[in-house]
Protein backbone atom coordinates (compact mmCIF):
# COMPACT_ATOMS: atom_id res chain seq x y z
CA UNK A 1 0.00 0.00 0.00
CA UNK A 2 1.60 3.19 -1.09
CA UNK A 3 1.13 6.34 0.90
CA UNK A 4 -1.00 8.18 -1.36
CA UNK A 5 -3.49 5.41 -1.76
CA UNK A 6 -3.41 4.54 2.22
CA UNK A 7 -4.01 8.21 3.10
CA UNK A 8 -6.60 7.64 0.53
CA UNK A 9 -8.22 4.70 1.83
CA UNK A 10 -8.04 6.11 5.35
CA UNK A 11 -10.61 9.45 4.48
CA UNK A 12 -12.49 7.02 2.85
CA UNK A 13 -12.78 4.84 6.69
CA UNK A 14 -13.24 8.29 8.50
CA UNK A 15 -15.69 9.49 6.72
CA UNK A 16 -17.65 6.13 6.76
CA UNK A 17 -17.29 6.00 10.50
CA UNK A 18 -18.87 9.53 10.80
CA UNK A 19 -21.58 8.75 8.33
CA UNK A 20 -22.30 5.80 10.18
CA UNK A 21 -22.15 7.71 13.68
CA UNK A 22 -24.73 10.39 12.78
CA UNK A 23 -27.79 7.37 11.03
CA UNK A 24 -26.55 8.15 7.33
CA UNK A 25 -26.18 4.61 6.40
CA UNK A 26 -25.94 5.57 2.44
CA UNK A 27 -23.21 7.61 2.74
CA UNK A 28 -21.56 5.50 4.90
CA UNK A 29 -22.12 2.77 2.78
CA UNK A 30 -20.20 4.72 -0.50
CA UNK A 31 -17.24 5.20 2.05
CA UNK A 32 -16.68 1.96 2.95
CA UNK A 33 -17.64 0.73 -0.75
CA UNK A 34 -15.19 2.52 -1.65
CA UNK A 35 -12.54 1.66 0.77
CA UNK A 36 -12.47 -1.82 -0.27
CA UNK A 37 -11.95 -0.66 -3.80
CA UNK A 38 -8.64 0.89 -2.69
CA UNK A 39 -7.72 -1.64 -0.39
CA UNK A 40 -9.15 -4.88 -1.06
CA UNK A 41 -6.94 -6.61 1.70
CA UNK A 42 -7.97 -4.77 3.96
CA UNK A 43 -10.48 -6.78 6.38
CA UNK A 44 -11.45 -3.56 8.31
CA UNK A 45 -13.20 -2.10 4.78
CA UNK A 46 -15.09 -5.39 4.58
CA UNK A 47 -16.35 -5.47 8.32
CA UNK A 48 -17.63 -1.98 8.00
CA UNK A 49 -19.50 -2.47 4.45
CA UNK A 50 -21.18 -5.64 5.40
CA UNK A 51 -22.25 -3.80 9.22
CA UNK A 52 -23.59 -0.88 7.16
CA UNK A 53 -25.17 -3.55 4.59
CA UNK A 54 -26.76 -5.06 7.48
CA UNK A 55 -28.52 -1.49 8.72
CA UNK A 56 -29.75 -0.75 5.26
CA UNK A 57 -31.52 -3.90 5.12
CA UNK A 58 -28.83 -5.96 2.33
CA UNK A 59 -28.42 -8.93 3.78
CA UNK A 60 -27.34 -11.12 1.19
CA UNK A 61 -25.04 -8.17 0.53
CA UNK A 62 -23.68 -7.94 3.82
CA UNK A 63 -23.04 -12.40 4.18
CA UNK A 64 -21.31 -11.78 1.03
CA UNK A 65 -18.93 -8.91 2.60
CA UNK A 66 -18.28 -10.72 5.82
CA UNK A 67 -17.38 -13.46 3.83
CA UNK A 68 -14.80 -11.23 1.81
CA UNK A 69 -13.54 -10.10 5.33
CA UNK A 70 -12.80 -14.03 6.54
CA UNK A 71 -11.13 -15.08 3.72
CA UNK A 72 -8.57 -12.23 4.75
CA UNK A 73 -8.69 -13.29 8.16
CA UNK A 74 -10.81 -16.37 9.05
CA UNK A 75 -10.46 -15.42 12.91
CA UNK A 76 -12.51 -11.97 13.07
CA UNK A 77 -15.03 -12.39 15.79
CA UNK A 78 -17.44 -9.46 14.49
CA UNK A 79 -17.22 -10.68 10.79
CA UNK A 80 -19.23 -14.44 12.02
CA UNK A 81 -21.38 -11.76 14.22
CA UNK A 82 -22.51 -9.62 11.07
CA UNK A 83 -23.18 -12.70 9.09
CA UNK A 84 -25.46 -13.94 12.03
CA UNK A 85 -27.11 -10.56 12.40
CA UNK A 86 -27.59 -10.86 8.49
CA UNK A 87 -29.37 -14.13 8.82
CA UNK A 88 -31.31 -13.43 12.15
CA UNK A 89 -32.97 -10.26 10.17
CA UNK A 90 -33.43 -12.21 7.57
CA UNK A 91 -35.02 -15.22 9.51
CA UNK A 92 -32.64 -17.98 9.92
CA UNK A 93 -32.75 -17.86 13.27
CA UNK A 94 -30.92 -21.46 13.77
CA UNK A 95 -28.00 -20.70 11.13
CA UNK A 96 -27.04 -17.55 12.94
CA UNK A 97 -26.92 -19.35 16.58
CA UNK A 98 -24.32 -21.24 15.12
CA UNK A 99 -22.10 -18.24 13.45
CA UNK A 100 -22.72 -16.69 16.98
CA UNK A 101 -21.07 -20.02 18.75
CA UNK A 102 -18.21 -19.38 16.19
CA UNK A 103 -17.97 -15.84 17.06
CA UNK A 104 -17.73 -17.09 20.93
CA UNK A 105 -15.37 -19.20 20.14
CA UNK A 106 -12.53 -17.12 18.49
CA UNK A 107 -13.41 -14.27 21.31
CA UNK A 108 -15.93 -13.62 24.37
CA UNK A 109 -16.90 -9.94 24.61
CA UNK A 110 -19.88 -8.20 25.53
CA UNK A 111 -20.62 -7.44 22.00
CA UNK A 112 -20.88 -11.40 21.08
CA UNK A 113 -23.12 -12.21 24.47
CA UNK A 114 -25.43 -10.04 23.76
CA UNK A 115 -25.87 -11.24 20.16
CA UNK A 116 -26.31 -14.52 21.19
CA UNK A 117 -28.61 -13.50 23.79
CA UNK A 118 -30.86 -12.05 20.72
CA UNK A 119 -30.37 -15.27 18.58
CA UNK A 120 -31.91 -16.56 21.77
CA UNK A 121 -34.80 -14.62 21.95
CA UNK A 122 -36.46 -15.11 18.72
CA UNK A 123 -35.46 -19.29 19.42
CA UNK A 124 -38.34 -18.13 22.84
CA UNK A 125 -35.48 -19.28 24.70
CA UNK A 126 -35.76 -16.31 27.16
CA UNK A 127 -34.20 -17.99 30.11
CA UNK A 128 -31.14 -18.51 28.34
CA UNK A 129 -31.34 -14.85 26.84
CA UNK A 130 -31.37 -13.19 30.53
CA UNK A 131 -28.22 -15.72 31.36
CA UNK A 132 -25.96 -14.23 28.70
CA UNK A 133 -27.45 -10.65 28.93
CA UNK A 134 -26.26 -10.61 32.80
CA UNK A 135 -23.08 -12.08 31.20
CA UNK A 136 -22.74 -8.84 28.49
CA UNK A 137 -23.40 -6.04 31.18
CA UNK A 138 -20.75 -7.57 33.59
CA UNK A 139 -18.45 -7.48 30.79
CA UNK A 140 -18.88 -3.92 29.31
CA UNK A 141 -21.47 -1.97 31.75
CA UNK A 142 -21.89 0.65 28.84
CA UNK A 143 -23.20 -1.70 26.14
CA UNK A 144 -27.03 0.08 26.25
CA UNK A 145 -28.67 -2.32 23.80
CA UNK A 146 -27.78 -5.10 26.34
CA UNK A 147 -30.11 -3.43 28.76
CA UNK A 148 -32.94 -2.25 27.25
CA UNK A 149 -32.68 -6.04 25.55
CA UNK A 150 -32.27 -8.07 29.18
CA UNK A 151 -35.68 -5.73 30.33
CA UNK A 152 -37.75 -7.05 27.26
CA UNK A 153 -36.70 -10.32 28.23
CA UNK A 154 -37.64 -9.94 31.80
CA UNK A 155 -40.72 -8.31 30.84
CA UNK A 156 -41.51 -11.99 28.76
CA UNK A 157 -40.82 -13.96 31.38
CA UNK A 158 -43.11 -11.55 33.34
CA UNK A 159 -40.79 -10.21 35.69
CA UNK A 160 -41.49 -6.51 35.56
CA UNK A 161 -39.76 -5.59 38.48
CA UNK A 162 -36.58 -7.26 37.47
CA UNK A 163 -37.40 -5.53 34.16
CA UNK A 164 -37.16 -1.98 35.90
CA UNK A 165 -33.92 -2.94 38.05
CA UNK A 166 -32.22 -3.42 34.67
CA UNK A 167 -33.39 -0.24 33.46
CA UNK A 168 -32.35 1.74 36.26
CA UNK A 169 -28.82 0.94 35.73
CA UNK A 170 -28.90 2.02 31.90
CA UNK A 171 -26.06 3.88 31.12
CA UNK A 172 -27.48 7.11 29.80
CA UNK A 173 -24.94 9.39 29.76
CA UNK A 174 -22.90 6.67 27.08
CA UNK A 175 -26.02 5.73 25.21
CA UNK A 176 -27.43 6.55 21.90
CA UNK A 177 -30.29 8.87 21.78
CA UNK A 178 -32.23 6.22 19.91
CA UNK A 179 -30.84 3.57 22.80
CA UNK A 180 -32.42 5.84 25.40
CA UNK A 181 -35.87 6.27 23.63
CA UNK A 182 -36.14 2.86 23.67
CA UNK A 183 -35.14 2.63 27.97
CA UNK A 184 -37.69 5.41 28.43
CA UNK A 185 -40.71 3.56 26.50
CA UNK A 186 -39.61 0.16 28.37
CA UNK A 187 -39.74 1.84 31.39
CA UNK A 188 -43.38 2.87 30.68
CA UNK A 189 -45.03 -0.42 29.26
CA UNK A 190 -43.18 -2.20 32.36
CA UNK A 191 -44.48 0.26 34.58
CA UNK A 192 -47.83 -0.65 32.69
CA UNK A 193 -47.42 -4.19 32.82
CA UNK A 194 -47.37 -4.10 36.86
CA UNK A 195 -50.44 -1.71 37.01
CA UNK A 196 -52.16 -3.91 35.00
CA UNK A 197 -50.56 -7.38 36.67
CA UNK A 198 -53.01 -7.31 40.00
CA UNK A 199 -56.01 -5.67 38.59
CA UNK A 200 -55.69 -8.97 35.92
CA UNK A 201 -55.48 -10.74 39.00
CA UNK A 202 -58.21 -9.85 40.23
CA UNK A 203 -60.40 -9.82 37.49
CA UNK A 204 -59.60 -13.58 36.83
CA UNK A 205 -60.60 -14.51 40.33
CA UNK A 206 -63.86 -13.59 39.96
CA UNK A 207 -64.45 -12.56 36.43
CA UNK A 208 -68.09 -12.00 37.04
CA UNK A 209 -67.51 -9.56 39.90
CA UNK A 210 -64.35 -7.46 38.42
CA UNK A 211 -63.47 -5.61 35.49
CA UNK A 212 -60.52 -3.97 34.15
CA UNK A 213 -62.53 -0.86 33.13
CA UNK A 214 -60.62 1.32 35.97
CA UNK A 215 -57.56 0.25 35.58
CA UNK A 216 -58.02 0.65 31.61
CA UNK A 217 -59.43 4.41 32.46
CA UNK A 218 -55.86 5.23 34.67
CA UNK A 219 -53.43 4.70 31.58
CA UNK A 220 -51.63 8.00 31.34
CA UNK A 221 -52.71 9.01 27.84
CA UNK A 222 -50.10 11.57 27.25
CA UNK A 223 -47.04 9.38 27.89
CA UNK A 224 -48.32 6.78 25.51
CA UNK A 225 -48.23 7.55 21.18
CA UNK A 226 -50.52 7.05 18.90
CA UNK A 227 -50.35 5.33 15.19
CA UNK A 228 -52.27 7.79 12.76
CA UNK A 229 -51.32 5.75 9.78
CA UNK A 230 -53.32 2.39 11.24
CA UNK A 231 -55.94 5.08 12.17
CA UNK A 232 -55.91 6.20 8.54
CA UNK A 233 -56.01 2.58 7.09
CA UNK A 234 -58.94 1.91 9.79
CA UNK A 235 -60.92 4.52 8.60
CA UNK A 236 -60.31 3.21 4.96
CA UNK A 237 -61.24 -0.05 6.02
CA UNK A 238 -64.74 1.28 7.30
CA UNK A 239 -65.11 3.59 4.34
CA UNK A 240 -65.01 0.16 2.29
CA UNK A 241 -67.09 -2.24 4.48
CA UNK A 242 -69.67 0.68 4.99
CA UNK A 243 -70.43 0.97 1.62
CA UNK A 244 -71.68 -2.59 1.06
CA UNK A 245 -73.68 -4.91 3.25
CA UNK A 246 -73.99 -9.02 2.14
CA UNK A 247 -76.68 -10.46 4.00
CA UNK A 248 -76.35 -13.81 6.43
CA UNK A 249 -78.53 -15.56 7.91
CA UNK A 250 -80.59 -14.63 11.19
CA UNK A 251 -79.94 -15.91 14.15
CA UNK A 252 -82.68 -17.25 15.42
CA UNK A 253 -82.39 -19.02 18.50
CA UNK A 254 -78.58 -20.13 19.46
CA UNK A 255 -78.09 -23.23 21.07
CA UNK A 256 -77.17 -22.62 24.60
CA UNK A 257 -73.87 -24.43 24.24
CA UNK A 258 -72.64 -22.28 21.24
CA UNK A 259 -69.49 -20.87 23.35
CA UNK A 260 -67.90 -24.92 23.73
CA UNK A 261 -68.74 -24.81 19.92
CA UNK A 262 -67.23 -21.87 19.21
CA UNK A 263 -64.00 -22.72 21.23
CA UNK A 264 -63.35 -26.04 19.94
CA UNK A 265 -63.34 -24.81 16.84
CA UNK A 266 -61.12 -21.62 17.61
CA UNK A 267 -57.90 -23.59 18.85
CA UNK A 268 -58.69 -25.75 16.94
CA UNK A 269 -59.12 -29.48 18.53
CA UNK A 270 -62.27 -30.46 16.39
CA UNK A 271 -63.70 -29.81 12.65
CA UNK A 272 -66.28 -31.37 12.59
CA UNK A 273 -69.54 -32.98 14.58
CA UNK A 274 -68.05 -35.83 14.97
CA UNK A 275 -64.67 -35.12 16.52
CA UNK A 276 -66.84 -32.99 18.86
CA UNK A 277 -68.90 -35.11 20.20
CA UNK A 278 -65.83 -37.53 20.45
CA UNK A 279 -63.85 -35.44 22.46
CA UNK A 280 -66.10 -33.28 24.26
CA UNK A 281 -66.47 -35.16 27.83
CA UNK A 282 -62.50 -35.53 28.30
CA UNK A 283 -62.54 -31.74 27.63
CA UNK A 284 -65.03 -30.37 29.67
CA UNK A 285 -64.63 -32.67 32.20
CA UNK A 286 -60.87 -32.16 32.68
CA UNK A 287 -59.85 -36.41 32.15
CA UNK A 288 -56.85 -35.72 30.33
CA UNK A 289 -54.23 -32.66 31.45
CA UNK A 290 -52.78 -30.87 28.07
CA UNK A 291 -52.45 -27.38 26.42
CA UNK A 292 -55.09 -28.28 23.97
CA UNK A 293 -57.76 -29.17 26.96
CA UNK A 294 -56.75 -25.93 28.84
CA UNK A 295 -56.99 -24.05 25.61
CA UNK A 296 -60.79 -24.68 25.12
CA UNK A 297 -61.59 -24.38 28.24
CA UNK A 298 -59.81 -21.14 28.56
CA UNK A 299 -62.02 -20.62 25.17
CA UNK A 300 -65.22 -21.30 26.25
CA UNK A 301 -65.27 -18.75 29.56
CA UNK A 302 -63.99 -16.63 27.11
CA UNK A 303 -66.34 -16.61 24.40
CA UNK A 304 -69.26 -16.65 27.46
CA UNK A 305 -67.64 -13.17 29.17
CA UNK A 306 -67.67 -11.88 25.50
CA UNK A 307 -71.49 -12.18 25.01
CA UNK A 308 -72.18 -10.95 28.43
CA UNK A 309 -69.94 -7.76 28.07
CA UNK A 310 -70.67 -7.47 23.96
CA UNK A 311 -73.19 -4.53 24.93
CA UNK A 312 -69.99 -2.46 26.27
CA UNK A 313 -67.63 -2.59 23.96
CA UNK A 314 -68.64 0.61 21.99
CA UNK A 315 -67.81 2.29 25.44
CA UNK A 316 -65.27 -0.10 27.08
CA UNK A 317 -63.72 -0.95 24.43
CA UNK A 318 -60.10 -1.71 25.33
CA UNK A 319 -61.20 -3.21 28.53
CA UNK A 320 -63.29 -5.84 26.80
CA UNK A 321 -60.43 -6.25 24.58
CA UNK A 322 -58.07 -7.13 27.24
CA UNK A 323 -60.54 -9.31 29.62
CA UNK A 324 -61.21 -11.44 26.90
CA UNK A 325 -57.77 -12.09 26.34
CA UNK A 326 -57.09 -12.44 29.66
CA UNK A 327 -59.91 -15.49 30.08
CA UNK A 328 -58.62 -16.94 27.14
CA UNK A 329 -54.23 -17.18 28.07
CA UNK A 330 -54.92 -17.76 31.38
CA UNK A 331 -52.57 -20.31 33.03
CA UNK A 332 -50.94 -20.56 29.95
CA UNK A 333 -47.46 -20.91 29.31
CA UNK A 334 -45.70 -17.95 27.53
CA UNK A 335 -49.10 -15.47 27.41
CA UNK A 336 -49.57 -12.48 29.48
CA UNK A 337 -53.19 -12.34 30.12
CA UNK A 338 -54.83 -8.98 29.42
CA UNK A 339 -51.06 -7.38 29.04
CA UNK A 340 -50.91 -5.34 25.55
CA UNK A 341 -46.99 -6.21 23.91
CA UNK A 342 -44.23 -4.74 25.16
CA UNK A 343 -41.96 -5.52 21.79
CA UNK A 344 -42.94 -5.37 18.35
CA UNK A 345 -44.65 -8.56 16.72
CA UNK A 346 -44.54 -10.11 13.19
CA UNK A 347 -46.86 -11.98 11.45
CA UNK A 348 -47.48 -12.48 7.52
CA UNK A 349 -49.48 -9.23 7.51
CA UNK A 350 -46.65 -7.73 8.93
CA UNK A 351 -44.83 -7.89 4.81
CA UNK A 352 -48.19 -5.59 3.79
CA UNK A 353 -48.66 -3.06 6.62
CA UNK A 354 -46.38 -1.63 9.59
CA UNK A 355 -48.53 -2.35 12.96
CA UNK A 356 -47.96 0.44 15.77
CA UNK A 357 -45.33 0.34 18.40
CA UNK A 358 -46.14 -1.16 21.45
CA UNK A 359 -46.09 2.05 23.47
CA UNK A 360 -48.45 2.94 20.34
CA UNK A 361 -51.62 0.53 21.35
CA UNK A 362 -53.28 1.57 24.02
CA UNK A 363 -54.34 5.07 22.50
CA UNK A 364 -54.95 3.92 18.91
CA UNK A 365 -57.37 1.27 20.56
CA UNK A 366 -59.11 3.99 22.40
CA UNK A 367 -59.14 6.06 19.24
CA UNK A 368 -60.47 3.79 17.07
CA UNK A 369 -63.88 2.90 19.33
CA UNK A 370 -64.00 6.54 19.92
CA UNK A 371 -63.87 7.70 16.58
CA UNK A 372 -64.30 5.08 14.09
CA UNK A 373 -65.97 1.96 15.32
CA UNK A 374 -69.37 3.99 16.33
CA UNK A 375 -69.36 5.15 12.69
CA UNK A 376 -69.52 1.23 10.78
CA UNK A 377 -73.07 -0.09 10.08
CA UNK A 378 -74.43 -2.57 12.57
CA UNK A 379 -73.59 -6.31 10.83
CA UNK A 380 -71.22 -7.35 8.64
CA UNK A 381 -69.47 -4.30 8.04
CA UNK A 382 -68.67 -3.46 11.94
CA UNK A 383 -68.09 -7.22 12.67
CA UNK A 384 -65.37 -7.07 9.75
CA UNK A 385 -64.07 -3.60 11.01
CA UNK A 386 -63.49 -4.94 14.25
CA UNK A 387 -61.65 -8.48 13.31
CA UNK A 388 -59.62 -6.32 10.89
CA UNK A 389 -58.17 -3.93 13.66
CA UNK A 390 -57.62 -6.30 16.23
CA UNK A 391 -55.34 -8.13 13.91
CA UNK A 392 -53.75 -5.01 12.33
CA UNK A 393 -53.12 -3.56 15.53
CA UNK A 394 -52.08 -6.65 16.92
CA UNK A 395 -52.13 -5.17 20.53
CA UNK A 396 -51.32 -8.33 22.52
CA UNK A 397 -47.69 -10.70 22.17
CA UNK A 398 -49.66 -13.63 21.22
CA UNK A 399 -53.76 -14.56 21.27
CA UNK A 400 -54.86 -11.57 18.64
CA UNK A 401 -57.24 -13.97 16.39
CA UNK A 402 -58.79 -15.47 19.18
CA UNK A 403 -59.68 -12.09 20.76
CA UNK A 404 -60.24 -11.05 17.25
CA UNK A 405 -62.40 -14.02 16.20
CA UNK A 406 -64.89 -13.71 19.30
CA UNK A 407 -65.38 -10.62 19.53
CA UNK A 408 -66.21 -10.67 15.75
CA UNK A 409 -69.00 -13.50 16.43
CA UNK A 410 -70.40 -11.01 18.81
CA UNK A 411 -70.80 -8.60 16.87
CA UNK A 412 -72.60 -10.76 14.21
CA UNK A 413 -75.17 -11.93 17.31
CA UNK A 414 -75.44 -8.35 18.42
CA UNK A 415 -76.69 -7.87 14.60
CA UNK A 416 -79.07 -10.39 14.88
CA UNK A 417 -76.78 -12.69 12.49
CA UNK A 418 -75.82 -16.08 12.85
CA UNK A 419 -71.88 -16.16 14.27
CA UNK A 420 -69.70 -18.85 12.54
CA UNK A 421 -67.29 -21.52 12.97
CA UNK A 422 -64.01 -22.07 10.80
CA UNK A 423 -62.38 -25.07 10.29
CA UNK A 424 -57.80 -25.08 10.19
CA UNK A 425 -58.86 -24.53 6.28
CA UNK A 426 -61.25 -22.02 6.50
CA UNK A 427 -59.57 -20.12 9.74
CA UNK A 428 -57.06 -17.36 10.48
CA UNK A 429 -54.08 -19.18 9.27
CA UNK A 430 -55.74 -20.24 6.50
CA UNK A 431 -58.29 -19.18 4.05
CA UNK A 432 -59.63 -16.37 6.30
CA UNK A 433 -56.23 -14.85 7.04
CA UNK A 434 -55.52 -14.82 3.14
CA UNK A 435 -58.75 -12.86 2.53
CA UNK A 436 -57.36 -10.13 5.34
CA UNK A 437 -54.17 -9.93 3.78
CA UNK A 438 -55.91 -9.36 0.28
CA UNK A 439 -58.38 -6.65 1.89
CA UNK A 440 -55.26 -5.17 3.40
CA UNK A 441 -53.80 -4.33 -0.38
CA UNK A 442 -56.56 -3.33 -1.46
CA UNK A 443 -58.94 -1.68 1.02
CA UNK A 444 -60.52 0.58 -0.99
CA UNK A 445 -62.08 -3.04 -3.17
CA UNK A 446 -65.16 -4.80 -2.03
CA UNK A 447 -63.70 -7.69 0.11
CA UNK A 448 -64.95 -10.37 -1.98
CA UNK A 449 -62.94 -13.03 -0.73
CA UNK A 450 -63.39 -12.21 2.72
CA UNK A 451 -67.55 -11.62 2.51
CA UNK A 452 -67.03 -15.41 1.11
CA UNK A 453 -64.85 -16.82 4.03
CA UNK A 454 -67.56 -15.55 6.28
CA UNK A 455 -70.58 -16.52 3.97
CA UNK A 456 -68.72 -20.37 4.38
CA UNK A 457 -68.13 -19.91 8.50
CA UNK A 458 -71.77 -19.36 8.93
CA UNK A 459 -72.67 -22.11 6.33
CA UNK A 460 -70.54 -24.70 8.44
CA UNK A 461 -72.11 -23.60 11.59
CA UNK A 462 -75.43 -24.42 10.70
CA UNK A 463 -74.55 -27.93 9.13
CA UNK A 464 -72.83 -28.53 12.52
CA UNK A 465 -75.33 -27.81 14.69
CA UNK A 466 -77.59 -29.79 12.79
CA UNK A 467 -75.06 -32.71 12.63
CA UNK A 468 -74.73 -32.65 16.05
CA UNK A 469 -78.37 -32.63 17.04
CA UNK A 470 -78.63 -35.80 14.67
CA UNK A 471 -75.66 -37.37 16.15
CA UNK A 472 -76.70 -36.78 19.48
CA UNK A 473 -80.53 -38.10 19.07
CA UNK A 474 -78.72 -40.93 17.39
CA UNK A 475 -76.73 -41.78 20.70
CA UNK A 476 -80.00 -41.64 22.50
CA UNK A 477 -81.93 -43.61 20.51
CA UNK A 478 -79.54 -46.09 20.13
CA UNK A 479 -79.06 -46.12 24.39
CA UNK A 480 -82.65 -46.51 24.42
CA UNK A 481 -82.55 -49.60 22.21
CA UNK A 482 -79.89 -51.14 25.24
CA UNK A 483 -77.49 -50.36 22.96
CA UNK A 484 -74.06 -48.95 24.82
CA UNK A 485 -71.54 -47.39 22.47
CA UNK A 486 -71.71 -43.77 21.09
CA UNK A 487 -70.27 -44.64 18.01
Amino acid sequence: MNSESGQTWLEAMTNGFHAFQNRQFENAFICFDSATKLEPGRFESWVNLAETANQLGRHKSAIEYAKRALKINENLPQAYQIWGDALLDSGEHRQSLQLFQRALQIRVDAGSLYRMARCQTRLSKDQEAEHLLHKSIAADPALAPSFTLLAQVQLNLAKPTDALKSLAAFPYKRATREDRADATVLTLLANEYIRYQSATKLFLSAPNENNLREVSHCTPNDQLGIDLYTLERLEKYSRTLSAFNSPLEPLGKLDPRWPEYEAFFMIPVVGSAEEYIAHRDEILQNTRTCRENVETRNMIASVRHAKASSYQIATEGESVLREVHALATNNLDGFHPGQFKFVQNRTSASRIIERPKPEQCANTIRKFFSEIYPKAPNGIPKALLLLMTICDIHPFSDGNGRVAQTLFNRELENAGLHPVLLNKEWGILGRLGHAMNEFRKFPDAYPHALIEVIKKGQESALEFLADVRRREQGIINRKANGWTSDA
